[in-house]
């Protein structure tokens, strides 16, 4: 694995053709939306067990682009791009030919595990299967695969179909390669700010800082001299610690 600017790096691999995203709930059609806004001529699934959440997020998706074309950030050329060649889906069959699969589900370890069986059995052993997840060890979600080298965790920052922030976690088992591609497909072609994190699991650390410095702005506390950063990533970070402490417990 490099450490260099993915800016200035060419992806080992060709960038994906089909992406498939578990889950249609919160995040997951946000994801789908970002990605499908910079890469509009990917086909993009969205997996679901339940079909009112699928068509719901297919509908955010469309609205997302009418409502980008009427702001005037998005060509009615670009929207259309965007919106097509998006469907959801009950049938992991369906994910046969991904090239990369994003788990968004729940925070649940059993399930993640259940999601990435099913996953793994019906695509190819180089697509990418990665995981959404904020709080979980790599470690853990992925114990069962077969070909651990080609997962990991791409953990997008809420509001994701805007936000600009992706945690890549590098793992002891992930290939460096696979890291490597994440950062240089996300920093040539989705223009996301990359922090490849060198640990077993993902922090919402960060989203925590984001969010409390968002709330002092919309309080009118934003300005630089009223926000004390040091002493804001101190407090988050201790309560990070033990809420993590506690996780890792409880698994």
């Amino acid at each position: 694995m490099t450490t260099a600017n993915p800016l200035l790096q060419t992806p080992a691999r060709p960038l994906p053709k089909h992406v498939a995203i578990i889950g249609a709930g919160t995040i997951g059609p946000d994801i789908g939306y970002y990605l499908k806004s910079a890469l509009p001529d990917i086909r993009l699934t969205l997996v679901d067990v339940n079909q009112t959440a699928i068509d719901k997020a297919l509908q955010r998706c469309q609205d997302y682009a009418k409502k980008a074309v009427a702001k005037g950030k998005m060509s009615e050329r670009h929207a259309a791009a965007v919106t097509a060649n998006i469907g959801g889906t009950l049938d992991y069959a369906q994910l046969a030919d991904c090239d990369w699969v994003i788990e968004a589900a729940t925070e649940n370890l059993a399930l993640k595990r259940r999601i990435f069986a099913q996953v793994e059995s019906v695509v190819s052993p180089e697509a990418l299967i990665t995981s959404n997840t904020s709080s979980l060890p790599a470690a853990r979600i992925f114990a069962e695969l077969k070909h651990k080298a080609r997962a990991t965790v791409t953990h997008f920052f809420a509001p994701a179909w805007r936000n600009p922030a992706v945690e890549v976690i590098a793992w002891e088992q992930t290939d460096p390669a696979v890291v490597d591609y994440l950062r240089a497909t996300r920093g040539l072609k989705v223009g996301v700010v990359n922090m490849t994190m060198y640990r077993p699991f993902p922090s919402d650390l960060v989203g925590e800082i984001l969010t409390l410095a968002r709330l002092d702005e919309d309080q009118g506390q934003g300005k630089p001299e009223r926000v004390d950063l040091r002493e804001l990533m101190a407090d988050v970070a201790a309560d990070a610690g033990e809420d993590r402490a506690a996780e890792e417990d409880r698994l």
